[in-house]
């Protein structure tokens, strides 16, 4: 396996935490994605990964390579849409790490913009995804108390509804040991009469 290929896999599998699910990413078995990391820890000299039960994590070295293989397959990927005449389509992974609040206001308002002409948005966070929805970027399969006013107003529109995610409880938790405080049970009782 060359070096750039080698470097991806290790990035591939840092970001999604285990061989397997780098594998899939990657389309390729399992086995591969062992040995490319094999070797290139023999290559280098050095253990890059700590494997136990409970998953994989970084090594200190492989902290450093990892930072170090994902400027370089950056920036190969960059070198290889210049060389096509291609920078202006852009292409691969561009992560926006923002408070979510921040987030909200200022970024994802202006998203819609930059997706027209250039089109591939996942957000992690509720708050994200419900400001891209009400900007018309996009469809989410998500709760409906996400979007309940909007829903009854019209503003967001159902699409699959004849399919539906498993219901979700919802959980008041007290602590152990002590009984729940009056307090406490009005409360939850309030919430659950309501909700």
């Amino acid at each position: 396996m060359d070096r750039l290929m080698a470097m991806n896999t290790f990035i591939r599998v840092i970001e999604t935490g285990s061989f397997s699910a780098a594998a899939r990413h990657l389309r390729v078995g399992q086995p591969a994605v062992s040995k490319a990391i094999a070797q290139l820890e023999e290559r280098l000299g050095v253990r890059l990964l700590s494997r136990t039960t409970r998953g994989l994590s970084p090594t200190d070295a492989g902290v450093s390579f990892y930072e170090g293989a994902k400027r370089a397959v950056d920036e190969a990927d960059e070198a290889e849409n210049t060389a096509r005449g291609t920078a202006a389509a852009l292409t691969g992974l561009l992560r926006i790490g923002t408070s979510v609040t921040f987030g909200r206001l200022h970024v994802v308002p202006r998203l819609k913009a930059f997706l027209d002409a250039h089109p591939r948005l996942r957000v992690t966070s509720a708050e994200g995804i419900r400001e891209a929805v009400l900007a018309g970027i996009g469809f989410t399969v998500g709760s409906e108390w996400m979007f309940d006013a909007e829903l009854r107003s019209g503003a967001v529109r159902p699409i699959l509804v004849d399919w539906a995610l498993p219901p979700v409880e919802l959980w008041a938790l007290f602590p152990a040991g002590r009984k729940a405080s009056v307090r406490a049970r009005t409360f939850v009782e309030f919430l659950a009469s309501s909700l």
